[in-house]
């Protein structure tokens, strides 16, 4: 008898059952792998992406992409080179399609189609001129406008080339066009070769790689899938906890004795009404703080939002918290605005340099740096 396997037509009083999904035995819900063929059940699958996605999660270069894609969007959107015309994630650091591609295979991120592009088959990318030429002797002088064909002479031509001050004059035979569909017809948008004078409705196309110089025709070209991306919602929670810095800084300031009150408004001197990430209060002494991460340094732009809270509502302590870094630049108004700064390259780091700050009464200067150079 084997303890933890059952048929499915067994006595249902002997427990819960997960069916394998490969030879569709019945298992006990505690059954890690079916006894009948060996393969891991659902249970165990769960269970193994969860330790996969763990580990995954202890990566500084996986920390930081989850943390930009918690804090920046619902969707992960490539951006389309003007140059190259190819789609890139170019905000995400130097191999960002790497990580969305392990998320992705341990149900972390699920893609969804957004466009399609024809790409060279040589170098893939998608990056064209464009040539018309005529389908009959590859002449690339051509020209489009309305055609009219006179049914008395059979004669066709361009409309303008008909046109005698406010009639419409056949160049063959002379006579003047009145009604159209009994002495004549017009075709829209028809082509013209210049060199062997057919007319045609469709020319012939010609692709030219711009990076490879390659000539395609359309029908030749790759058509390249491109992708966003989300997070799944039922990953949400978890990334929150191993991934975040909201929940160890909030912890970590409980711990300093601050009350915290996350997206708590304050209302600014122009009367307007300013939220951020993390409002705190110890001894009377108000803390507001922010979280700002990227793949690279961060510059002022990403922050200028946090400098013009901070110069509206003049709170008595502003904590920027970034990951990994700030430029120079970033600093220099920091250090205008008397705004504290928290930097590192993981959470840890991070965690153990707001610890320092936090236990001093007032910043040692208008803003205090404990940047990557710092604690060494």
């Amino acid at each position: 008898m084997i303890p933890d396997t059952i048929r499915l037509d067994s006595d249902p009083s002997r427990g819960r059952l997960q069916s394998c999904e490969k030879c569709g035995l019945g298992c006990a819900d505690e059954a890690r792998y079916c006894s009948g063929c060996g393969a891991p059940l659902p249970s165990q699958i769960d269970q193994e992406f969860k330790k996969k996605r763990i580990e995954l999660y202890k990566r500084n270069d996986v920390r930081q992409f989850i943390s930009w894609a918690l804090r920046s969007s619902e969707e992960i959107r490539p951006q389309r080179n003007g140059e190259t015309g190819d789609y890139t994630y170019v905000m995400l650091g130097e191999n960002p399609l790497k990580i969305i591609s392990e998320l992705e295979s341990i149900d972390v991120l699920e893609k969804f189609l957004i466009d399609t592009t024809p790409s060279c088959p040589s170098c893939q990318h998608s990056n064209f001129y464009i040539d018309y030429l005529c389908p009959v002797d590859k002449h690339r002088g051509l020209s489009r406008g309305i055609m009219i064909e006179h049914y008395a002479c059979a004669y066709t031509d361009f409309e303008s080339n008909f046109k005698s001050g406010d009639d419409l004059k056949c160049p063959k035979c002379k006579r003047i066009l009145k009604l159209i569909g009994t002495d004549y017809r017009k075709i829209d948008k028809i082509y013209n070769c210049s060199a062997c004078g057919k007319f045609f409705n469709t020319p012939l196309i010609e692709l030219t790689c711009r990076m490879c110089d390659r000539v395609t025709r359309p029908d030749e070209v790759m058509m390249q899938q491109v992708y966003a991306y989300r997070i799944r919602p039922e990953a949400r929670s978890e990334l929150l906890t191993h991934c975040s810095l909201e929940t160890p800084i909030l912890r970590l300031m409980e711990r300093q004795g601050i009350t915290i009150t996350s997206s708590k408004p304050l209302r600014g001197l122009s009367g307007i009404e300013h939220t951020f990430d993390m409002y705190g209060l110890k001894d009377e002494t108000e803390f507001v703080l922010d979280i700002v991460s990227a793949a690279n340094e961060i510059g002022p732009e990403s922050v200028v939002g946090f400098f013009a809270k901070v110069y509206d509502t003049k709170p008595p302590r502003a904590i920027l918290v970034v990951m990994p870094n700030v430029t120079k630049e970033t600093q220099r108004l920091c250090s205008m605005y008397g705004i504290e700064v928290v930097a590192g390259k993981d959470t840890d780091e991070i965690i153990e340099r707001l610890m320092v700050l936090l236990t001093q009464t007032q910043p040692a200067s208008p803003a205090h740096i404990f940047a990557l150079n710092a604690l060494k």
